[in-house]
């Protein structure tokens, strides 16, 4: 008996997600894998790209479903105020964390911080599409 992989995919280009990454492998990885899943993705490397791309895409009616937020290992200060500045342009923004170090408390306690889901890197495409499928459904 044949055992076929069945995958939900959302409708190509409904869901536009935003990929904050300063690793080039992992934003690469991640682009790549929600590409594949059927979002239409785009990646910044930084707050200031970021920004700028989420103002662009609510200027023209075409908001991001959802932001995926690296931590900085060192400072986790960076996406905290990115993530403010994102808020001010669109208090409903649904934005998940991700970060190497699972004892981070945003990591760990992600809602406190204004997150919809979290997710520790390294991570399979099966759990990102899951955290991201959790990110976008309403409470």
């Amino acid at each position: 008996m044949e055992h076929t992989k069945r995958r939900t995919r959302p409708q190509k280009g409904a869901n536009r997600v935003l990929v904050v990454e300063g690793e080039d492998l992992i934003r690469q990885f991640t682009g790549r894998t929600l590409g594949e899943l059927g979002y239409s993705v785009s990646t910044a490397a930084g707050s200031a790209e970021a920004i700028g791309y989420f103002r662009v895409a609510l200027e023209t009616g075409k908001p991001y479903a959802a932001v995926i937020l690296a931590l900085e290992t060192s400072d986790s200060g960076e996406a905290l105020d990115t993530l403010e500045q994102l808020r001010l342009m669109d208090p409903k923004v649904q934005a998940i964390v991700t970060s190497t170090d699972p004892s981070d408390p945003v990591l760990s306690e992600y809602r406190r911080y204004g997150f919809r889901s979290s997710l520790v890197k390294p991570y399979s495409e099966i759990e990102l599409a899951a955290v991201l499928e959790k990110g976008l459904q309403a409470d």
